[in-house]
């Protein structure tokens, strides 16, 4: 038999125990940066901690955040190559960096059991959920490596640091790989043994040692095992807690699959209709609109056709002689005019507004080879289909006065006319009448007035042949008595 004595250590003072302080959770951290930022935090069990997004957030902000939550072993980002806010966050944190591109459905993949408010959050999180699912398998491996009461979280962050496993293991517990505990009946095999050997004072003292170190390690077996029940009770614990949040789950699962299956059908069926619907009323409003401008256009060319043909039968009857309505003197009227109606050599012109025209528009309509151009106020009681009245007349030239409505041409236009030929008339003596867009004058006001042009323009060259005579007069004359002072 063994006699085991059990006795008290004396020490020159009380010992305490330190209480260890809570230790944080190492995180992987996954960012999208930007106008708005996201951020992801995982445990490294990958459980979420916090899932954020904002437009405001500093970096010194965002360091302060992901500081709250423990401090990150990796940050991650869906960029390549990293953004250099995202390197910077990392170097603050002295955390390993990682970037990874994802497709669009891959993101939503990983990120979708989770939940997120936009895709800035979407990004974040597939980042940071991409990286762990990478070392998952590592993860799996401590776990089944390490001793129960050992500190995983550390472990992991120094495998996640670069270390090996076994290396991680033996920083973290001091123990190393090779080394065994050896069990209690090896030293009391060892103590059996020396007891039955010849008892003398050495031997008695190693006998004591033997049994002092014994008792040490007794007592820090029972120490683990006691460590290591607590931990059992505390998994025990939370197991149970899992399965009644499993169980739950399922009855919700469950519940919400059945509330689909009934809704599903008859929701499925109204989308469809309803999106039908509002293709159809768009590819309807669409072709609406093509008819409406394509009606329109039709409406235009029917009137021009019309009038075309009113101008084409003016012209052959003989009765009236058509005219070409100009809106304006310009040469961006006249090429709008011609391009409509055609202007042809021989052509009548009526111009509303003859003011502004320059020396440009004047040789425009003199290369045209028009036969003349009339300008003033024209009747146009004919489009409103009636005889305008004495009262009706001086009422519109009232509201034409108070308009301001100018006819004059600018003396440079009118000159240039007159030296390449075109009469330009006034509607006192040649009165015009309008039909919609198509004039009418009179064949023999028309040649009345051209004749009175010709006869005024004879007059004119005769007048600047006389004084151009009388300048040559005047100048020999200068001359002669300059010749007879000398």
């Amino acid at each position: 038999d063994v006699q085991v004595r059990i006795r008290a250590m004396e020490r020159d003072k009380i010992l305490f125990t330190p209480l260890e302080p809570e230790k944080r959770a190492h995180t992987i951290v996954g960012i999208d940066p930007g106008t708005t930022v996201g951020i992801a935090i995982l445990d490294l069990n990958g459980k979420l901690l916090k899932l954020h997004s904002s437009r405001t957030m500093s970096q010194s902000d965002i360091i302060e955040l992901i500081a709250e939550h423990g401090p990150p072993v990796v940050v991650a980002s869906d960029v390549v190559p990293m953004p250099a806010t995202v390197e910077r966050i990392g170097r603050a944190f002295n955390a390993m960096l990682a970037s990874e591109e994802m497709l669009s459905d891959e993101k939503i993949k990983l990120a979708k059991p989770y939940g997120y408010a936009n895709n800035h959050e979407r990004d974040a999180l597939s980042a940071a959920l991409m990286y762990y699912k990478s070392v998952k398998n590592k993860f799996l491996s401590i776990a089944r490596k390490a001793p129960l009461w050992a500190d995983i979280d550390t472990i992991k962050a120094e495998v996640l640091r670069g270390e090996s496993v076994a290396k991680a293991i033996q920083s973290v517990t001091h123990i190393a790989p090779e080394s065994r505990i050896i069990p209690p009946s090896v030293h009391v095999q060892s103590i059996q043994k020396s007891a039955a050997k010849p008892s003398d004072s050495a031997a008695a003292e190693d006998i004591s040692d033997a049994l002092g170190s014994a008792q040490e390690l007794i007592e820090s077996l029972k120490e683990k095992v006691k460590n290591q029940k607590t931990v059992i009770k505390h998994q025990h614990e939370y197991i149970e807690e899992m399965k009644i949040d499993l169980l739950k789950n399922d009855e919700e699962i469950s519940d919400l699959s059945w509330r689909i299956k009934q809704l599903g059908n008859e929701d499925s069926i109204q989308a469809h209709v309803r999106k039908e619907v509002k293709i159809k009323d768009g590819t309807i409003r669409r072709l609406e609109k093509i008819v409406t401008d394509k009606n329109n256009k039709i409406e235009r060319l029917e009137k021009l056709v019309k009038q075309l043909k009113s101008i084409r039968k003016m012209e052959v009857s003989g009765r009236v002689v058509p005219v070409k309505i100009l809106d304006s003197f310009t040469r961006v009227d006249i090429s709008r005019t011609h391009q409509k109606f055609r202007i042809k050599k021989g052509d009548v012109l009526y111009i509303k507004d003859a003011t502004g025209g320059g020396v440009n528009a004047a040789e425009m309509i003199a290369e045209l080879e028009v036969r003349a151009i009339i300008i003033g106020d024209a009747d146009t009681s004919a489009a409103l289909g009636k005889k305008e009245g004495r009262e009706e007349k001086r009422e519109r030239e009232k509201k034409d006065k108070k308009r301001g409505m100018a006819v004059e041409m600018s003396h440079t236009a009118s000159n240039h006319l007159l030296l390449r030929g075109i009469p330009v008339l006034t509607t006192s003596d040649v009165p015009v009448r309008i039909f919609d867009e198509i004039g009418t004058v009179l064949p023999a006001k028309l040649d009345e007035a051209i004749d009175g042009w010709k006869i005024f323009m004879e007059e004119i060259r005769r007048q600047r042949k006389v004084e151009e005579i009388q300048s040559l007069v005047n100048e020999y004359r200068q001359e002669r008595i300059k010749a007879l002072r000398r």
